[in-house]
């Protein structure tokens, strides 16, 4: 590792890009594109790890300012790499002082337009990159000199590694982020139209500080060209199991890229001690082995879909469980993420969603039942509240991940204890313990229809605006009525009304939540205020969306094979 701590005086920053023929690695040049005072001396490559460092205001607008190390790669193309931060150095400052950088410095995979004038600050491009905490991003250009571009950050989670990937296909240009398991799952996609056929593909990094350098580290480098490509889907019928049950008709599904073919193997894996029953294929030969199922494929091509039965352990436990496996296409073997994630229940599901709890310590055991004829979900609820650092109430819910809308009209009956703060209504949460954070677009009783509550952190105090409170809907025997809805973006969640007259969605309030984080269990929630004592929540019309996609309980899993 090297340090460089001299200041050379009347150092001028490049205003233009430098271009250097200087091979490192496997790469056959390097280029200080911008504002970026790197040198490739500054670079190095040893014992298969990449150590790039690199000044610059960011890779971003109209004009970029990084260090990039690259070759022409012509045609489809799979670069993968590990990439990790190392520590920065500002010249001129003690060795010793750490400093974190910029939360928006970036390291990464680039594919640069190489036509016009491959050291333009300017030039089209697409790329994957990690940011200073790790968080994945898709950026691109998509016109010389024009504004840049990106899907949003994805943050780092418990499951998922550094190892990142940049797949073209055509126009279109793929960011995958590696998993513990050995997978990989998309992050996201960015369509650079007519891009040439040759492009320069490699490695860059910006320290979005001109006044620092940033030292990023790039090992298992490994760029190839991509020979053919195959989609793969999982569908079951169901997201949520009982022990015993069967899962008929679950589904795959492999595509092979047009104008392919290729010798495919696809192992199908089930939870231990679930039973394989009634597999049929429409093209290639199957067979069951050490309880798995291996689908031989020789010469595919187009689309081939197997289709088999599955019973469920009696003694499975309540929790998620996946089904996943590998395909061999190509001669290379690659697990195959996209599983299909199933929740084991003890009991049947209730109506779209997946299980009902207590949570914390309510004092009288809730319950919930789902009249499929009419649509109604009664649930039974008490605790002390939804409040302060710690909740109690009963909660019915799905577990899913993405961006979620839940809209209900809701009943509120009180059966006792302090009817004034009974409490029912939609519910985003993190996790179920008692001192999640969420997100509750409550009606309380008492004449208050409808209020927004949160936790923004785990164990942190509930906290609400009673000014946003809305006063509405009908107070009759002890009774609140209201439609409403809650969504989350993200961090973000967002508070609805509707209005009784006209039914039209009513925006009434917004807070952040920081620790919302993927997956999220979303629900209704009830509480009487009081433990002991039992409330009602009479919830109808409800719609769940994740995604902007009418949520069904059908689990789905796809997974891009290049």
């Amino acid at each position: 590792m090297k340090n460089r701590f001299a200041v050379i005086m009347g150092l001028l920053l490049c205003s233009v890009p430098i271009a250097f023929s200087q091979p490192l690695g496997d790469f056959t040049d390097q280029a200080i594109i911008g504002d970026n005072w790197s040198l490739p001396d500054d670079n190095s490559y040893v014992d298969g790890v990449y150590e790039i460092l690199a000044s610059g205001t960011d890779i971003w607008d109209t004009a970029d300012n990084f260090t990039f190390v690259y070759k022409e790669v012509t045609g489809n193309f799979m670069a993968t790499c590990d990439a990790n931060w190392g520590p920065q150095e500002i010249p001129g400052d003690d060795p010793t002082n750490i400093h974190a950088g910029n939360e928006w410095k970036k390291m990464g995979i680039m594919a640069r337009d190489s036509i016009a004038d491959p050291y333009e600050p300017g030039a089209r491009h697409a790329m994957c990159i990690l940011r200073n905490d790790d968080a994945a991003d898709v950026q691109a250009r998509p016109t010389q000199g024009g504004s840049s571009v990106n899907i949003g950050i994805t943050s780092k989670t418990a499951a998922d590694t550094n190892v990142i990937r940049l797949v073209r296909i055509g126009d279109t240009f793929t960011m995958y982020r590696g998993t513990v398991n050995g997978g990989f799952n998309v992050v996201g996609s960015q369509v650079v139209d007519d891009m040439p056929e040759t492009l320069n593909v490699g490695l860059c990094v910006t320290a979005h500080d001109v006044n620092a350098l940033e030292r990023a580290f790039f090992s298992d480098v490994v760029i190839e060209a991509i020979e053919i490509g195959a989609l793969l889907n999982r569908t079951a019928p169901s997201t949520t199991v009982i022990p015993g049950e069967l899962l008929a008709g679950v589904q795959l599904e492999m595509t092979v890229d047009e104008g392919f073919t290729a010798d495919a193997v696809v192992t199908e894996a089930v939870p231990e001690g679930w039973t394989i029953a009634n597999v049929n294929a429409d093209a290639g030969t199957t067979n069951i082995v050490n309880g798995a199922i291996v689908w031989d494929l020789p010469g595919a091509s187009g689309t081939a879909t197997l289709t088999y039965d599955l019973t469920v352990a009696a003694n499975a436990g309540k929790g998620d469980v996946s089904i996943n496996g590998a395909v061999t296409i190509g001669g290379k073997e690659f697990l195959a993420d996209g599983d299909i994630d199933l929740f084991v229940m003890v009991d049947e599901p209730i109506g779209i969603f997946q299980d009902h709890l207590d949570i914390g310590s309510p004092g009288a055991e809730g319950s919930a039942t789902y009249d499929a004829d009419t649509g109604t979900y009664t649930i039974e609820g008490s605790g002390h509240d939804i409040w302060d650092a710690a909740d109690d109430f009963h909660f019915v819910y799905s577990e899913v991940s993405g961006d979620v809308n839940l809209i209900a009209t809701v009943d509120l009956q009180v059966g006792g204890g302090e009817p004034d703060w009974a409490k029912a209504g939609p519910m985003v949460r993190n996790n179920l313990t008692p001192g999640s954070a969420h997100g509750f677009a409550m009606i309380r009783n008492g004449g208050q229809d409808y209020g927004p509550q949160w936790r923004e952190t785990q164990g942190a105090g509930g906290a609400w605006d009673g000014d946003a409170s809305l006063v509405g809907g009908k107070t009759n025997n002890s009774m609140q009525e209201g439609k409403i809805e809650i969504e989350r973006i993200g961090t973000e969640i967002n508070f609805y009304y509707y209005d009784p007259v006209t039914d039209e969605q009513i925006w009434w309030y917004y807070h952040d939540v920081p620790d919302m984080e993927d997956p999220v269990y979303v629900g209704l929630a009830v509480t009487s205020h009081t433990t002991g004592a039992i409330s009602t929540g009479i919830f109808t019309d409800v719609v769940l969306m994740v995604d902007g996609e009418i949520y069904e309980p059908v689990a789905v899993g796809e997974w891009a094979l290049y």
